[in-house]
């Protein structure tokens, strides 16, 4: 008999929980702010993508590569230079596309660099960020040089 109320307790207590959570509605987002980093404002109206380029001393694969991604219309004479990683394991473009499109219309070089690919996928237990951190640095190293260039 005790094993049943505590049943019957614990079934109230769940079904008040997702009765109050459906009632509440899902949350959104806040609207975006016109003005600031955040905002919909922006100094430039377009992206150049260019890439994927692969640095001499890691040669052309699949793993290591990255993009560069410059603001036009106007295009500035000079820009900051941003360094944007990937998340472990998250290594297609896509799912940063319109972020990193959004840094470069404020005014922002993007480089993009793939650090993980065939790592995560063929040996996931090696995969730590460690391993990665001289190939991203070459690859840094050698995107500053192309834009200099």
């Amino acid at each position: 008999m005790k094993k049943l109320s505590k049943i019957i307790a614990l079934s109230l207590i769940l079904s008040s929980f997702l009765l109050s959570y459906s009632l509440a509605g899902v949350p959104s987002p806040p609207e975006q702010p016109l003005d600031g980093p955040g905002g919909a404002t922006y100094e430039h109206e377009d992206v150049a993508v260019t890439g994927p380029y692969w640095p001499d001393a890691l040669g052309v694969n699949e793993t290591y590569k990255y993009f560069l991604f410059k603001p036009v219309d106007p295009t500035p004479d000079e820009a900051p230079v941003v360094l944007f990683l990937h998340g472990w394991g998250a290594v297609s473009l896509k799912h940063y596309d319109i972020w990193i499109r959004h840094i470069v219309r404020k005014g922002y070089i993007v480089v993009w660099v793939q650090y993980q690919r065939d790592d995560v996928v063929e040996t996931p237990k090696m995969s730590l960020t460690w391993r990665f951190d001289r190939k991203i640095l070459v690859m840094w190293r050698d995107a500053l040089k192309r834009l200099d260039d």
